[in-house]
């Protein structure tokens, strides 16, 4: 792990003297902490921790509270930790003492209290604050292959879940029921965390939702998304349940989704853009007479990218041009409303190798009924 941090800080640093950057510093909310982690490798659990590196390769690791200081020094791997104490004007000395003048880089900058900002400025000469969250954005975009095979591990744990899911699942329970079995499953398995949506309707849905208490009735369409994390590195996996019988209009629109996730993994290439990708599975759609559903009026996009956050870049939409590379991890999911079905989904991770798609999870696609 520590030749692996090395080569992100080293890639980082080389990122930051191409923009001119005199420093970089990183700023992890309570829910948006995944930039810090990837670097520094310390997961923190107070919102407001803070990393700077600088041009001449220093870095330091800045918490809210000691105790989070205390566990960094187990894990995080930069030159120096301190603890600030909440006190905005003692962190921002601690970046007076690099003596930066120029620009400095803001990662996650959206999350930034205005009053920090405004501390920085007034208590900090010289220097020119700009949005860098992008630079560690595009590094993370590829990954090694530790970090494939912990969104492998996720995959594996979302497979499961799913299964176990299904497996208990009856009508008459809640929606809030099955978010707790699978729940269960994954911090059976050691996943970390889960993200989870899910939908459960005659088949009148437009997308998924956090939980609620409505039952799973027969006739229902029930949809979940299941996000474990697995070391930091989150996986996902989408599907469509029918309650009894299948119809056969629910089954043709399930199968134009089965298609058009196909033909996205097998014909996604490094070279490809991310509007190609997506263009390879709307074409299905617009083969079969629903060209319109692929409209952001119907669906966000065709899929994303997946890691250490659940939706990072590239977003699979026609018009998004960013180049797909080797080593790069997405999320190929068309999920879509169509009016055979209503919202339904079919979605896997998938590694872009430079022989073309590699689906990381191993679930059966079809369209299940219980």
């Amino acid at each position: 792990m520590k030749e692996e941090l090395k080569l992100r800080r080293r890639n980082f640093l080389h990122s930051m003297e191409e923009r001119g950057l005199k420093a970089v510093l990183i700023y992890a909310s309570m829910l948006r902490k995944e930039n810090l982690r990837y670097l520094t490798n310390f997961n923190p659990l107070e919102p407001g921790t803070l990393a700077l590196y600088t041009a001449s390769r220093k870095s330091v690791l800045m918490t809210p509270i000691n105790t989070e200081a205390l566990r960094a020094q187990e894990t995080a791997w930069t030159d120096e930790i301190v603890s600030f104490d909440g006190d905005i004007s003692s962190a921002v000395s601690t970046l007076k003492k690099f003596n930066i003048k120029g620009k400095l880089g803001i990662v996650g900058w959206e999350y930034v209290p205005m009053e920090w900002i405004n501390e920085i400025m007034s208590f900090i000469p010289h220097i020119e604050l700009v949005d860098a969250t992008g630079l560690v954005h595009r590094l993370r975009m590829i990954k090694s292959a530790s970090e494939v095979q912990k969104i492998t591990k996720a995959a594996q744990i979302a497979d499961a879940a799913f299964d176990y899911l299904v497996s208990n699942m009856k009508p008459g329970m809640r929606e809030y029921e099955l978010i707790a079995l699978t729940e269960y499953k994954i911090r059976q398995s050691f996943g970390e965390d889960n993200f989870q949506l899910l939908a459960s309707s005659q088949g009148e849905s437009r997308a998924m939702h956090p939980a609620t208490n409505k039952t799973i009735n027969p006739g229902d369409l029930f949809l979940t998304e299941i996000s474990p994390q697995f070391e930091g590195y989150y996986a996902q996996v989408c599907r469509t349940v029918v309650v009894g019988e299948v119809s056969k209009d629910r089954q043709k629109a399930y199968d134009i989704l089965y298609r058009a996730q196909q033909k996205g993994i097998e014909e996604v290439r490094p070279g490809m853009t991310a509007s190609d990708l997506a263009k390879v599975q709307n074409d299905v759609f617009r083969e079969d007479g629903y060209a319109e559903f692929v409209s952001e009026k119907y669906t966000r996009g065709r899929g994303h990218g997946i890691g250490l956050y659940i939706d990072e870049e590239p977003l699979l939409a026609e018009g998004n041009d960013c180049p797909l590379e080797e080593g790069m991890v997405v999320m190929i999911h068309p999920n879509t409303y169509l009016p055979l079905s209503g919202y339904i989904v079919i979605g896997d991770p998938v590694s872009i190798t430079k022989d073309g798609g590699k689906r990381l999870n191993h679930s059966e696609r079809k369209l299940i009924s219980v």
